[in-house]
């Protein structure tokens, strides 16, 4: 069983100073005009090799535990600093591509979440606005492996995969566990949690990231673990910023209270737990009054889009779901969340 989880090793090593910068420009550290220029450099010559530097990130939960949100981050984290040809390997959930030929996302609307999967295109979307001179792309379709050979043999300097962590066929430089907290949700059984530390991951650098969400249904208890905790290298947590309208403007929390008579709005979302949705918006003195909770990664249908023209009150969903409307109804928010570096 050892073999088994063990991943292929990387051919050519990464320096440890290459790695203590990515950690430094991941929690928003400023880092010194030669760090930078090094990590530039190192990413610029495996652009012209035959090994990209690898991150695979991956979760011990089912669904909901923040993993593409510190995807995004660290995706745009070094875009910003001027990384170049950044290629993100989504998983496609529920798509029509998922076990098809390997593809490169280039829309973001709800044709696109049904062929590619919703959180594909929200990475895509997310990544495609930054205004940078330098390209990010999101590849989806296909098996890991054959994902990570198409963004090798388009240039890649380095690769970030959403997923595929305990995928034995997958190289990487770099193993990031997300690790949600609060949690009492069931660990998956296999893992860094749950196996002798690395034994998965033999010969890879491993971080455990822990992102602590905004309004917990339960409170945090180290008893709830099976197993000792490791201890964390990078800490964060999710943090709402407020909600965009059908032209795209930021409403604050404040500005929402003020529009809404009773502070009443209805929710419509296609999440892996959409009750610690709610239980966010109650956190912020909202009244949920209706819910449609259709299930994770799901695309909604012109019924849904038609039900919410018709009604009169404020519908709100999330940044993963607005795509999913062929036009975005004058009565729709969306929740506009972050992910704040804590360490």
């Amino acid at each position: 069983m050892i073999s088994v989880w063990r991943s292929v090793p990387p051919s050519e090593p990464v320096e440890p100073r290459t790695l203590s910068a990515l950690k430094t420009i991941v929690l928003g550290h400023r880092v010194s005009a030669r760090e930078r220029s090094d990590l530039l450099k190192e990413l610029t010559h495996r652009s012209q090799r035959l090994d990209p530097f690898t991150v695979v990130v991956g979760g011990v939960t089912l669904g909901g535990a923040g993993k593409s949100q510190a995807v995004n981050h660290m995706a745009e984290a070094l875009l910003l600093i001027g990384a170049p040809s950044i290629y993100v390997l989504g998983h496609g959930y529920r798509s029509q591509s998922k076990r098809g030929v390997v593809r490169e996302l280039h829309s973001v609307d709800r044709r696109a979440c049904i062929t590619y999967g919703d959180e594909a295109v929200m990475i895509h979307k997310r990544l495609s606005t930054l205004t940078t001179d330098h390209s990010a792309a999101v590849l989806v379709g296909g098996k890991w492996r054959e994902r990570w050979e198409f963004a090798r043999l388009s240039g890649a300097s380095l690769i970030i995969s959403d997923g595929g962590l305990y995928t034995s066929s997958l190289p990487r430089h770099l193993s990031v566990t997300i690790i949600p907290l609060p949690s009492r949700y069931s660990l998956l059984p296999f893992g860094d949690l749950t196996r002798p530390p690395h034994r998965w991951a033999t010969g890879a650098q491993c971080w455990y990231w822990s992102i602590r969400h905004m309004s917990p249904l339960l409170e945090y208890d180290d008893r709830q673990w099976p197993i000792e905790c490791p201890s964390f290298i990078l800490h964060s947590e999710i943090k709402v910023q407020g909600f965009i309208d059908y032209r795209g403007a930021l409403l604050t929390v404040e500005e929402l209270r003020d529009r809404l008579n009773s502070s009443q709005v209805s929710v419509i979302c296609a999440i892996a737990k959409p009750q610690r949705l709610i239980h966010t918006l109650q956190r912020l003195g909202l009244n949920v009054k209706q819910v449609i909770a259709c299930r994770d990664h799901q695309v909604f249908s012109d019924r849904h889009l038609n039900l919410i023209e018709e009604d009169t009150s404020v519908w709100i969903t999330t940044d993963k779901d607005d795509m999913k409307f062929n036009h975005k109804p004058s009565n729709l928010l969306t929740l506009r969340i972050h992910l704040k570096m804590l360490s």
